[in-house]
């Protein structure tokens, strides 16, 4: 990832009072990730741009120009200033799609502002550094996974890792869904299962349809019921609770 800098930076004033909070805003290509110091009178915010650069800007150019931008060749500004109405790996109708993944994925990670925000960015999932940078994205995915296969989505293995070299794969339909990360329901430690009235009921979801495979009294015997089933129906894909 290349870096821009600016000299004579001085450190964070404590209790600035008057210096609006931009952290996790969005101003032209740059969202903004930590406020650095000052020149002069000017703050100062540590920035990564759309094409993956980190570059640093002052309140004044963040609010003012209407673009703003780390200045190199890939984003969507032209040499003359005026705004690009498409980004060239955008209207490229072989990587129209990826670069779309590589947006939504850039999305999720780092605007605090979108909706899928909270269960990414907020939980410290990242993006490969290198990544940053849409068409090495590109590259390293079609190298390392190949084309999209049809009506499949880009998935990571574990899902409390972030979007790393050998953490994703092209998930087919239903799949994704089912690797979401394990959620915390009373005491149960395992997935697939739930506690009512006493008894541990396994259930599992394939293709948005909810497969309930019964009733146990205890939380061994609905894990492995619900390991059996996954195997049945994911294979080798699926997750298996550790009975």
């Amino acid at each position: 990832m290349q870096q821009k800098t600016l000299t004579k930076i001085r450190t964070p004033a404590r209790g600035a009072k008057n210096r609006a909070d931009l952290v996790g805003k969005r101003r032209g290509l740059l969202v903004v990730l930590e406020y650095v110091g000052s020149i002069k009178k000017y703050a100062v915010w540590k920035c990564v741009c759309d094409c993956g650069t980190i570059t640093l800007k002052s309140t004044t150019l963040l609010q003012r120009v209407k673009h703003p931008s780390c200045g190199c060749t890939n984003p969507n500004i032209n040499p003359n200033g005026t705004f690009k109405k498409k980004h060239s790996l955008s209207i490229d109708p072989n990587l129209r799609l990826y670069y779309y993944l590589w947006k939504s994925m850039m999305r999720r990670c780092y605007h605090a502002d979108d909706k899928g925000y909270k269960y990414y960015g907020a939980r410290g999932i990242i993006v490969e550094p290198q990544w940053h940078n849409s068409s090495l994205f590109i590259k390293d995915l079609l190298e390392t996974l190949g084309t999209r296969p049809e009506g499949s989505s880009l998935d990571r293995i574990d899902t409390n890792k972030g979007y790393i070299p050998g953490n994703l794969r092209w998930a087919p339909p239903g799949l994704q869904c089912y690797n979401r990360r394990t959620l915390k329901v009373g005491s149960n430690r395992y997935r697939g299962v739930t506690q009512l009235k006493g008894r541990y009921i396994a259930r599992i979801t394939f293709n948005r349809k909810i497969y309930n495979l019964g009733s146990f009294k205890s939380e061994k015997e609905a894990a492995s019921a619900y390991n059996k089933k996954a195997m049945e129906l994911y294979g080798d894909n699926a997750i298996l609770n550790k009975v």
